[in-house]
């Protein structure tokens, strides 16, 4: 195996460095090389605070994961798993994701009025398990910070008190930073 020394590498022509199929290119400092689909970074969370609230309107969870993109033009993978807890009958538990990047105000990642998830129960109260996955383009390389937030909505019988996390359960969520 021979040894190659360079202090710059350039191309002849264009913006890429192609390596051949059923090659590969092993570099000791992972943030050097990057390539369309490679997971750059990956970062995640996890909140067994209990809170609860009555508003109808999306309010913040405790659980939440910052990433710090290497490159604006990178997808965001974002995952979460949390378990809700509804006290009414026919009440809906919404989930939805936001978005704050820089230190901004958080904006919701799916502009609908019923998330990226929603559970419900028929009577009685409710404890559900709610998770789902996306990607995200931020389009930046500042600080973002993704927290879930969650509604109670009102399925026949009143809109009830929801609950994240009820008696300590765990809720986890990821971000991974994907090369584009």
């Amino acid at each position: 195996m021979s040894t190659l020394f360079v202090n710059n590498l350039n191309t002849a022509s264009g913006t890429d460095i192609t390596i051949p199929t059923g090659k590969k290119l092993v570099v000791a400092d992972t943030g050097a090389i990057t390539a369309p689909g490679m997971i750059i970074q990956t970062v995640d969370g996890t909140d067994g605070t209990q809170t609860s609230h009555s508003s109808t309107s999306f309010t913040a969870s405790n659980l939440s994961v910052t990433i710090t993109p290497k490159f604006a033009t990178s997808k965001i993978l974002v995952g979460y798993g949390i378990t809700c807890y509804g006290t009414v009958n026919q009440e809906h538990l919404k989930i939805q994701v936001y978005r704050s990047i820089g230190g901004a105000t958080a904006t919701a990642i799916v502009g609908n009025s019923w998330g990226l998830s929603a559970a419900s129960n028929g009577t009685g109260a409710s404890m559900n398990s709610q998770s789902n996955i996306f990607h995200d383009s931020p389009n930046t390389t500042s600080s973002t910070v993704y927290t879930v937030y969650g509604a109670p909505h009102d399925g026949g019988s009143g809109t009830g008190t929801m609950y994240f996390n009820i008696n300590g359960t765990r809720g986890q969520m990821f971000a991974m930073e994907i090369a584009q």
